[in-house]
Order: structure tokens, then C-alpha cells, then sequence
């Protein structure tokens, strides 16, 4: 029985034991819990102000920039105040607008005597209520008035043949030698020393002019780039340096843009161009693109020319000189000195009929430089005149068709020692028949049936060779036959 009551004792003993520590455990779990609570609060209340605090800023942000927004005389000085509902969180909002007097008017303290209003500045404040008092964030912006834009900047070239100091005019030619009547000794320096000078006077009606530019053929020459202080005119006279590689002229044979532009503070641009030329080098045609001058009679007084340009530098030639040899003369001579035209093509009219003309080109520079070679020579007759009358005979209807060799002498007609071996008449384009070589005329009689009465027919005429080639043709003819 000892042993027994001993262990009773025992497991009393332990039994006591384990309820005290379960009482401290919840005494333990009570503590972290009441702090864990505490940090709860703590946190929410930080998530709560941090929310209100970036709801506050994007007002602040949004009210700042209506502020700028609005016209300039919509913005009164005095100070107003609102609240503002923003997800549910009331925000006040309180905006504070005055007068800035700017010392850097330059009117001292004097200045309150003329005005002292220069310009507006805006304070805006955002409020807003936390469990640990009133919070707010603050900022402030100045508006100025932007006067209304009525006029773009101007600007000009200073230009004068004799001021040496001017822009050279447009369609100035650098690089005419002695020879040539364009030659200018001054501008030929210029071209050789890399420098020439550029004036140019730009003007704004809002005096806010900030910059200049000139640029020549897409370059800005050295000191040709100026920025200066809002003001209402300017005047520029630099000498301006030509970019130049290894002490040799950049610029091409052909034409340069000389370009000036002027910008203010509004963005607004206004720029003038002129054209200046360098003409150093002959034109020329390549050994590969020939000229292929070709002369097509057209009528009775009229050949066509047409060609492939030249090219002067790398740029291809406009104008040319025109020379012809007429029936019967022993040398060519000008036809026209400086046919300048885009379109490589030229009508020679006022010709006799079946008169062969011969022609060649030659291509001309901008400062009239002659090609040192010129095209192959090439000749065209023109066609001889017909006409055509309608006649009745036997109750049939017929065409008499005629032609005048009177016309073609002295000097016209087949070449010497050439005979006509017949001529090909034609009807609606379909070959009808023919008439001997010294005939003179042709009735068309349709092979006998006649034509049809009230009724248009072209015809033509071509001349015919021994061996059977055209030598020429007449110009086309329409006959109406009678009732």
C-alpha cells in the first residue's frame, strides 16, 4: 500500500503542475495578442494616411495644371476655398492668388509708380482631417500673359550689286573666267578664297526674335548660326566660311540654295531662299548616254527635235544652243542661241514643204559655257500638201486627189539624181492604188463602184523610190464626198 499511495501522490502532484503552465500560456498569448492588435491599429492608420496623402498630391498636381490652363485673365487674384470629395475622403482645397512685382524690370523701387502687376502667383493648398490632427501639402506656380500672336517673324536678304558687305543676288555665277560677259572679278575671289558674305535683317512684330540661320545648299557655313535675346529686329553681316576639303571648292557644278531663316520665341519661322551657281566646267555628254538627236517631220512646215540631255556636274542640262544648215546653204548657223527649256525637245516651224533641213546641238552651262562636243547632225524633210476635191461623173461618186511639183523647186523635192518611181495613194489608211512618178494627180473611184455620198475619207500620199523605199509623204487630207 505504500507503493500505492506514493504513485496517488505523485500524479497529483503532476496534474497541478500542468494547469499552472496552462495558465501562464494564456497569460503569455493574452500579451502577444493585445500587442499584435496595437500594430494593427498602427498599421491601418498608416495605410488610411498614406492614402490620403497621394489623393492629396494628385489633387494638388490636377488643381496646379487647370491653374495653367485656364486664360490668363480667368486667373484673379484673391484667395477662394472648397472641399473636394475624392473616394470618398473629404479634401479641402485653398487657392491663393497675387501679384508678383518682377525687380528684373529694371524700374527699381520706383516700379510700384508704373506696374507693379507683372505677373500672378498661385499658391494651392490641400488639407485633409487624421485621427492625429489636420495635415496638409502645399505648392505654388506663376502665370504670365502670353500676348496673342497676330504676325510670324520676317526676314530678308540684304542684297546690293556695290555694298561688299551685302548677300551676292540670286543667280550670282561663280567661276566664269575672263571670256565669259557674267564674269565678276569680286565674286571669282570669293569662290577661290572660301568666303562670302551674307547680310540679312529679321524682324518680329511681338519683338521675341531668339535666332538666325543661314545655310547654303543644306550646310551652315562657320559663324553662320547666331542666338540672341528676345528683341524686335536684327541685323546679321558675317562672312561666312564655304566648308572647303583640301583647300578645293566642295560645291558642285550646278545650282546652291542659299537659305535664311529666322524663329521666335512663340515657334513662329520665316526663311528666304535665293539660288547662287558654281559654272566651272563645260557641259558634256557621256561616252554611255550619247545626246541621240532625232528630227521627225511633223506637216508641210514643221520637224520635231528631240534629244537626251547633257550633264554639267551632276546635274543635267536645260539649255541649249540650236544650229541648221537649210536647203541649199553651204554651213550650218544658229537657229536658236539659248533654247532653255526642262523639256528636251524643240519645234522648228515656218518651213517649206519637201525641203530637207539639217540640224545639231550643242549644250550650254548656266553662265553659258558651250559643250566641247555636240551632237551627230541629223536632217528630216518635210511632207509636201495635197488636196482633194469630190466630184460626180455617170451618177458615181469620186475623189480627185492633187499635188503641185512646182513646190518642190529649186530646192525642194527628191535629192539630185533621185526619181520618183510612183506614189502610193492611201484611203482611211488601207492602200488604194497608185499614180505613175511624173503624175500630178489621182481619181479615186472606188475601181469603179463609186463612193458613198455625204461621206468623209482621209487620204495621204506617199512618195515611192526605185527599189520600192519612201522618200517622203504628204500630209493627211479629209474629203467629204457630195449628194
Amino acid at each position: 500500500m505504500p507503493f500505492y499511495s506514493h504513485s496517488i501522490v505523485k500524479l497529483r502532484e503532476e496534474r497541478a503542475f500542468g494547469l499552472v503552465e496552462a495558465l501562464m500560456a494564456l497569460v503569455i498569448m493574452s500579451l502577444v495578442l493585445v500587442a499584435l492588435l496595437g500594430l494593427l491599429t498602427v498599421s491601418v492608420k498608416a495605410v488610411a494616411s498614406s492614402k490620403l496623402s497621394t489623393l492629396a498630391n494628385q489633387l494638388l498636381n490636377e488643381s496646379i495644371e487647370e491653374i495653367r490652363s485656364v486664360p490668363y485673365d480667368s486667373v484673379v487674384p484673391g484667395a477662394t476655398e472648397e472641399t473636394q470629395t475624392v473616394l470618398g475622403y473629404d479634401l479641402g482645397v485653398r487657392t491663393e492668388i497675387s501679384w508678383v512685382d518682377d525687380a528684373a524690370d529694371l524700374t527699381g523701387s520706383d516700379d510700384i509708380n508704373d506696374n507693379p502687376n507683372d505677373y500672378k502667383q498661385v499658391v494651392i493648398t490641400v488639407s485633409w482631417l487624421e485621427s492625429d490632427g489636420l495635415k496638409s501639402i502645399s505648392a505654388a506656380t506663376f502665370v504670365r500673359s502670353t500676348p496673342n500672336k497676330t504676325q510670324p517673324p520676317t526676314v530678308n536678304f540684304v542684297i546690293a550689286e556695290n555694298d561688299y558687305n551685302a548677300t551676292p543676288p540670286s543667280g550670282t555665277i561663280f567661276g566664269l573666267d575672263a571670256g565669259y560677259a557674267l564674269y565678276n572679278e569680286l565674286y571669282e575671289q570669293w569662290l577661290n578664297n572660301g568666303t562670302i558674305p551674307l547680310k540679312a535683317t529679321g524682324t518680329d512684330p511681338d519683338a521675341d526674335l531668339l535666332s538666325m540661320r543661314f545655310i547654303v545648299s543644306g550646310i551652315t557655313p562657320v559663324d553662320g548660326l547666331y542666338g540672341f535675346d528676345p528683341i524686335a529686329s536684327y541685323t546679321n553681316s558675317p562672312i561666312c566660311r564655304w566648308p572647303r576639303i583640301e583647300d578645293a571648292p566642295l560645291w558642285s557644278e550646278g545650282a546652291h540654295e542659299v537659305l535664311v531663316e529666322v524663329w521666335d520665341a512663340q515657334g513662329g519661322r520665316d526663311a528666304k531662299s535665293i539660288f547662287w551657281y558654281i559654272d566651272r566646267l563645260c557641259p558634256y555628254w557621256e561616252e554611255l548616254e550619247p545626246a541621240n538627236l532625232a528630227a521627225t517631220a511633223l506637216s508641210q512646215s514643221a520637224i520635231q527635235l528631240s534629244w537626251q540631255k547633257a550633264w554639267d556636274g551632276g546635274e543635267q542640262v536645260n539649255r541649249y544652243k540650236i544650229y541648221r544648215k537649210a536647203p541649199g546653204a553651204e554651213s550650218f548657223s544658229v537657229l536658236v542661241p539659248d533654247h532653255n527649256n526642262t523639256t528636251s525637245s524643240y519645234q522648228d516651224q515656218g518651213l517649206s514643204e519637201w525641203r530637207t533641213y539639217d540640224y545639231y546641238i550643242s549644250a550650254l552651262s548656266v553662265g553659258g559655257r558651250e559643250s566641247t562636243t555636240t551632237s551627230d547632225s541629223v536632217s528630216a524633210t518635210t511632207w509636201f500638201s495635197i488636196t482633194g476635191e469630190p466630184v460626180k461623173e455617170q451618177g458615181k461618186r469620186k475623189v480627185i486627189i492633187s499635188w503641185n511639183p512646182s513646190a518642190w523647186s529649186p530646192l525642194g523635192g527628191p535629192p539630185p539624181g533621185v526619181t520618183i518611181n510612183h506614189y502610193d495613194i492611201y484611203r482611211n489608211g488601207a492602200l488604194i492604188g497608185y499614180a505613175q512618178g511624173n503624175s500630178t494627180s489621182f481619181k479615186d473611184d472606188n475601181n469603179g463602184l463609186g463612193l458613198a455620198r455625204t461621206t468623209a475619207y482621209d487620204y495621204k500620199v506617199r512618195a515611192i523610190i526605185d527599189g520600192g523605199q519612201k522618200i517622203n509623204e504628204s500630209i493627211s487630207i479629209s474629203v467629204i464626198t457630195g449628194n
